[in-house]
C-alpha cells in the first residue's frame, strides 16, 4: 500500500505531520506558542475514533488538556480515499461564524489556535464524552433533551445572516457527493455488502437497478452541489453530536457550506428513522424545525430518503442493529420518499 505519510512529507515538506510522539508534538506546540515554555506535554491519546481527521487529546503537566486535530490529504478512517487537505480551515471558519451567536457558541468547542501551514487546529477539550451513535442500538434512543438541543441548534443555525467569507467547500462537497448520490447505486462499486450483513448485497440490487430512483437522486445531488442560502453544518448526524457533562455539543463541521435549508434537518430526521424512531414521531419532531419561506418539502423528503439509502447500501456504514427485513423495508420507504417528494 502506498505510504500516505511519505506522500505527506513529500508534498508538504514545510508542514508538521501530527503523530502520537510526545517529544516532537510537544516541541511543535511550544514553537507555535500553543503552550508556554514552562509547560510540559505529558501524554497524547485518541479521544475516540475519528473519521475524516487525525485527532488526539493532549494532556499537560499542569492538569490542562486540549484536542489537537489535523486534516491530511486523505480520509483518516479510509486512507485509500483522497480528501481535500484544507477542510480543517473550513471547520475553523464555521466555528468563527457561529461564535457570534451565544446559543450556538454554547453548543460548540472553543477554537484555541490554528496553524494554517500544517492544517492543525487546537480546540477545547470537552472532557469525557460519547457521541450519540449509541441510539442505533435497540435498547437506546434519543432523550427528549437531546432532541430539543438538536432542533434548537438547527433553528438558530439557519438564521445566521453573516455568510460573507464562508468557503464554498466545493472539494469536500464533491467528495461527499460521490458517496451520497452516486456510488451507493452503482452496481459494481466495490462494496461487498455481505461483509456487513449476509444477504444485503442481493437486497441492494433492487435499488441499484431502479433508473427512476437514480435519476431523482442525481437531481438532488445537483441541488447539493449548487448554491444555497443558509449556513449548514453538512454532517448533522449522531456521530457529530457529543454528550458531555455540560450537555450536548456539536462537532466536526468540516463538510459545512452555504447550502439548502433542508439539508441538516433532513440528515437528522433520516438518522432518527434509522434509530427506529417511528415515522410519525420523527415527522412530529420535524414540525418543530422553523422552516423558511424558501423551504422545499420535496427536497427535504428526497434528502431524507437518499441519506437512508446511502447509509444502508453505501460505504459509510453505521452500527445499525436493523435486521435484513427491517433494512429492506426502510429502503423501500426511502425510495418512495425520494420519488414522491413527500414522507407519509
Amino acid at each position: 500500500m502506498f505510504d500516505r505519510k511519505f506522500q505527506f512529507k513529500k508534498e508538504y515538506p514545510n508542514s508538521f505531520l501530527l503523530s502520537d510522539d510526545v517529544e516532537t508534538v510537544g516541541s511543535f506546540l511550544k514553537d507555535h506558542s500553543f503552550i508556554d515554555e514552562d509547560t510540559a506535554l505529558l501524554s497524547l491519546e485518541k479521544p475516540g475514533e475519528g473519521n475524516m481527521n487525525y485527532v488526539l487529546r493532549a494532556k499537560m503537566d499542569d492538569g490542562s488538556s486540549f484536542i489537537i486535530k489535523q486534516s491530511r490529504p486523505w480520509v483518516e478512517k479510509y486512507n485509500q480515499i483522497d480528501a481535500p487537505i484544507d477542510r480543517i480551515l473550513v471547520e475553523r471558519t464555521y466555528y468563527e461564524r457561529i461564535s457570534k451567536i451565544d446559543l450556538l457558541n454554547s453548543y460548540s468547542p472553543q477554537v484555541l489556535g490554528v496553524d494554517k501551514k500544517s492544517r492543525i487546529m487546537i480546540i477545547e477539550d470537552l472532557g469525557e464524552a460519547s457521541d450519540l451513535t449509541s441510539v442505533y442500538k435497540t435498547d437506546e434512543t434519543f432523550s427528549q433533551n437531546e432532541i430539543n438541543s438538536c432542533i434548537e441548534y438547527l433553528n438558530y443555525l439557519v438564521k445566521i445572516n453573516d455568510l460573507k467569507g464562508m468557503p464554498s467547500n466545493i472539494k469536500m462537497r464533491k467528495l461527499n457527493h460521490q458517496h451520497i448520490f452516486n456510488l451507493p447505486l452503482v452496481e459494481d462499486n466495490g462494496f461487498n455488502l455481505d461483509d456487513i450483513q449476509q444477504g444485503l448485497q442481493a437486497v441492494s440490487k433492487e435499488f441499484k437497478s431502479d433508473d427512476v430512483l437514480k435519476q431523482r437522486i442525481a437531481e438532488l445531488g445537483d441541488v447539493y452541489l449548487g448554491n444555497g442560502n443558509v449556513l449548514v453544518h453538512g454532517d448533522f448526524y449522531p456521530g457529530s453530536i457529543l454528550k458531555t457533562k455540560n450537555g450536548i455539543h456539536v462537532i466536526d463541521p468540516e463538510f459545512s457550506f452555504i447550502g439548502p435549508s433542508e439539508w441538516d434537518i433532513a440528515i437528522f430526521i433520516a438518522h432518527l428513522l434509522m434509530a427506529k424512531v417511528e415515522t410519525d414521531e420523527a415527522m412530529n419532531i420535524f414540525t418543530r424545525f422553523e422552516q423558511s419561506i424558501q423551504f422545499n418539502m420535496q427536497q427535504f423528503s428526497g434528502f431524507v430518503g437518499t441519506e437512508i439509502i446511502r447509509r444502508i447500501i453505501g460505504l459509510a456504514q453505521l452500527p445499525l442493529t436493523l435486521s435484513l427485513n427491517e433494512k429492506h423495508a426502510l429502503l423501500l420507504a426511502a425510495t418512495k420518499w425520494v420519488k414522491k417528494g413527500e414522507i407519509s
